[in-house]
């Protein structure tokens, strides 16, 4: 007993002290805590406010630099590429005498001839000449993309149809775009034109457009009053429309063409025919509902004589029949007559064949 008390009394001993010298241990570590600097939350936040302000100012000018590189990016595929089907093509000079947009546009089987419907409004129609030979043609390559070995002709379909612009290369066309202008050579006069004494013979035009694209092509930064003088030297220019053209944006035809005949059957004929069909298969569904909405009408009369809602529904059915009736005969004349027709193969003479190069640094210039 008495040697396992001292046992016990010896372990309690070593115990505290050993409690004692973990004590004295951690009153060392807490003096040394109280003799270090803390640097408040506010002070820190101070000193890295530059840097974030630093890594902001980066990152924006990153992404500004990585929109406009992707806006400039865009912008060149664009200019590169065709104009869009039913886009109205720009007015480079001279006052606008209609609206003439762009229609379907066809590449040969062989890849050699490209054809393009330009069509006219009703205005264009009055104001611009109906025969293709009237009209200068201007052909606007780039140093890269020379097209001085292609053959151009532009003739209209009919006196109140759609241009057909067609160009003839013997090597194919590259994957670049192009700028081809119409010039009306013998615009139809109005009161209004009577009243101008100036006219611009072949020699001043060309003249005016070289000059024009010469500016545009070595005066990239042009100032405002550059810009408003070249605009008033563009509007004593007769009208001036362009299309910007990419042959690889074409739809490809299915066959090589020898004759205007097959280029318009290609081009618009057949597109027109399946527009009429359809409107002509709308049209008779709409026939169908309105003819089976009249029975109910004369159904309801039948056993109420009185019945004033179904009478007034029935003198408006009746006229909304013949009308339909009408218009599906209309239209199922015009498809028979364009399914039938036989065109010569010089459908689209007069052409205009002959036209000037004018060779840029930058088809953007034309912009």
């Amino acid at each position: 007993m008495v040697h396992l008390f001292g046992k016990k009394q010896k372990s309690g001993e070593s115990r505290k002290k050993q409690s004692n010298q973990n004590t004295i241990k951690q009153i060392g570590l807490d003096r040394k805590k109280l003799l270090k600097y803390k640097t408040p939350s506010d002070v820190k936040l101070f000193y890295q406010m530059p840097i974030f302000l630093v890594i902001g100012f980066v990152l924006f000018l990153t992404g500004g630099i990585w929109i406009q590189h992707n806006a400039n990016a865009y912008r060149q595929r664009v200019l590169a590429s065709s104009m869009q089907y039913g886009e109205n093509l720009p007015l480079w000079g001279g006052t606008a005498k209609g609206n003439l947009s762009l229609g379907h546009t066809k590449l040969s089987r062989d890849g050699r001839t490209l054809a393009v419907e330009i069509k006219y409004d009703d205005a264009a129609h009055q104001g611009l000449s109906s025969y293709g030979s009237r009209y200068k043609l201007r052909l606007v390559d780039t140093k890269d993309n020379r097209m001085s070995d292609v053959k151009m002709s532009y003739g209209i379909f009919g006196t109140d149809g759609s241009g057909v612009l067609q160009i003839k290369s013997p090597n194919g066309f590259k994957d670049k775009s192009f700028v081809v202008m119409l010039i009306d050579n013998g615009q139809l006069v109005t009161t209004d034109d009577l009243t101008q004494t100036q006219q611009m013979n072949d020699g001043d035009l060309d003249k005016s457009i070289t000059a024009e694209l010469s500016d545009a092509g070595t005066n990239s930064n042009t100032t405002d009053s550059n810009d408003t003088n070249n605009d008033s030297k563009r509007k004593n220019l007769p009208p001036l429309y362009y299309v910007r053209l990419n042959a690889h944006n074409a739809v490809k035809n299915y066959r090589d063409w020898s004759n205007d005949s097959e280029v318009i059957e290609d081009l618009f004929i057949k597109d027109n025919l399946k527009k009429i069909k359809k409107s002509m298969l709308e049209t008779k569904i709409k026939l169908k509902k309105t003819t089976k909405t009249l029975a109910e009408m004369n159904r309801r009369l039948a056993e109420n004589k009185n019945d004033e809602v179904a009478q007034e529904g029935k003198n408006q059915l009746e006229t909304s029949v013949s009308s339909l009736k009408t218009n599906y005969a209309s239209l199922q004349k015009r498809y028979e007559k364009l399914e039938n027709a036989t065109f010569n193969g010089d459908i689209l003479n007069p052409k205009q064949k002959k036209y000037r190069v004018y060779t840029i640094e930058n088809i953007n210039y034309m912009n």
